[in-house]
């Protein structure tokens, strides 16, 4: 999945199609950061980024929780190619 194949949902006038795409736009842009963070080394622009990432993951959560009260079954999304996960890497265990 990538950031293009969203405009449809991201267009629609329901809501739930717009939320789905903002969770798909975070979820693949988070993954391009984890993988640019993970081949960047250390440094302090490094250390920001993975604060980031821990900020994104947070959000990522919430609008989770948001998707999952209003009967968006989340997990469908989540099996789709491209779509990042906490467990898709070794740094979910230092996320907050």
């Amino acid at each position: 999945m990538k950031l293009e194949d969203t405009v449809g949902l991201m267009c629609s006038d329901d809501e739930r199609d717009r939320m789905k795409a903002e969770y798909i736009q975070l979820c693949v842009r988070l993954g391009d950061l984890v993988k640019k963070l993970g081949e960047a080394g250390v440094s302090a622009s490094t250390i920001d980024g993975w604060v980031q990432v821990g900020y994104m993951t947070s959000y990522r959560d919430v609008l989770r929780g948001r998707m999952t009260d209003i009967g968006i079954n989340v997990d469908l999304i989540d099996e789709l190619p491209g779509i990042w996960k906490p467990s898709d890497s070794k740094i979910g265990t230092i996320l907050p």
